[in-house]
């Protein structure tokens, strides 16, 4: 095996996008739930319309009430998918041992074709390292085989066997196949969604995903601070120093913000030399002025080696939402702006917070 299949079975490179892996399972989990729901729906059906020529059987109706109980669960869990890979997995153990006993119990005379099918199909839904998936379908067909040697004669079992490995090999090999294209596509997809989300200068957010982003945790009724920074005679850098040394100041200052908001905080370029943030917690004046001192204080410390007597000066102007009073991103937008700009009349270098 060579170093690319063994680094694609680890699946290691899934780490770098679990948040992306998380969200398609559990879209495909709510698929599968539906795709369940129609199938079984269509086999009940087509197992009225026969049932003078062959036997119903009400196992089905028990599948089908799994799949709508599945698919009912979803929908009122849908802002809580971060574990949905585990949660694929549980909710297809009970479908698989009920293949299982179908395919052993159920007729002892009959080859087990429901389980083979299962085997090879279900793990198709799931999005994650090819070594656990390979694991699960071994696993399964661990099972089976015990529940088929206690249940079936000698020869149906030895029959049941051969098919079994054909399955699984047949199994893993799609699965394998299919996953290989999919942590492509999880892969290309998050290159894509940060290329479209970042600023390609200083790797901040955008100002339309930091707008985004904002908002959304305005309409959750999370209060914070919202502040607008601007670097303070930013042409004159261009000018004196070279366009470099422009995107290099960008850079320490998008970096510095960055450092500083951590977590779910955002931080995004809103073009040219200016930049804004939304600080989750910060609710009041107090602890909104010592977070911009200690801004301002970050920010001035860092020198140019190539430049010893230069300094980044900012200007900044803030206001706060509050949950008790309703307050739209472009309210907010429009006191920081003011802020900034009196910031600006006063001297620059420094802030303004509004506190109406």
């Amino acid at each position: 095996m060579d170093k690319k299949w063994k680094q694609f079975f680890k699946g290691t490179t899934l780490d770098q996008y679990k948040d992306e892996v998380q969200t398609r399972n559990y879209q495909n989990l709510k698929s599968f739930s539906l795709i369940g729901i129609i199938m079984m729906c269509f086999a009940v059906l087509f197992g009225q319309l026969m049932r003078r020529t062959i036997t119903f059987n009400t196992e089905f109706l028990v599948i089908l009430a799994y799949f709508v109980l599945m698919y009912v669960v979803l929908r009122c869990t849908k802002n809580h998918n971060r574990h949905s890979t585990v949660l694929f997995y549980l909710w297809m153990l009970p479908l698989m041992v009920m293949g299982i006993l179908m395919g052993t119990f159920l007729d002892p005379t009959q080859p087990s074709i429901t389980i083979m099918v299962f085997i090879c199909v279900l793990p198709l839904f799931i999005l994650d390292k090819p070594w656990r998936i390979v694991l699960f379908i071994v696993f399964v067909a661990a099972a089976y085989t015990v529940c088929c040697f206690i249940a079936k004669t000698e020869e149906m079992f030895i029959a049941d066997m051969i098919d079994l490995v054909l399955f699984t090999a047949l199994g893993i090999g799609v699965n394998c196949l299919i996953l290989r294209d999919g942590i492509y596509n999880v892969e290309y997809a998050a290159r894509m969604k940060i290329v479209s989300e970042r600023d390609s200068l200083t790797k901040i957010f955008n100002r339309g995903s930091g707008e985004t982003k904002i908002k959304a945790l305005i309409d959750r009724g999370i209060g914070g601070m919202f502040c607008i920074l601007d670097v303070d005679d930013f042409k004159s850098i261009n000018d004196q120093y070279g366009h470099s040394a422009g995107d290099l100041v960008l850079q320490i200052v998008a970096g510095g913000l960055q450092k500083l908001f951590k977590g779910e905080n955002v931080v995004m370029r809103m073009g040219g030399d200016e930049f804004a943030a939304y600080i989750i917690g910060v609710t009041d004046v107090d602890s909104g002025r010592d977070l911009m001192n200690r801004l301002l204080q970050s920010i001035g410390m860092v020198s140019f080696p190539k430049i010893p007597d230069f300094h980044i000066a900012v200007s900044l102007g803030g206001t706060f939402f509050n949950p008790a009073i309703k307050k739209d991103f472009e309210t907010l937008y429009h006191e920081s702006d003011n802020a900034l700009y009196q910031a600006k009349r006063n001297g620059k270098g420094q802030y303004i917070l509004h506190e109406g």
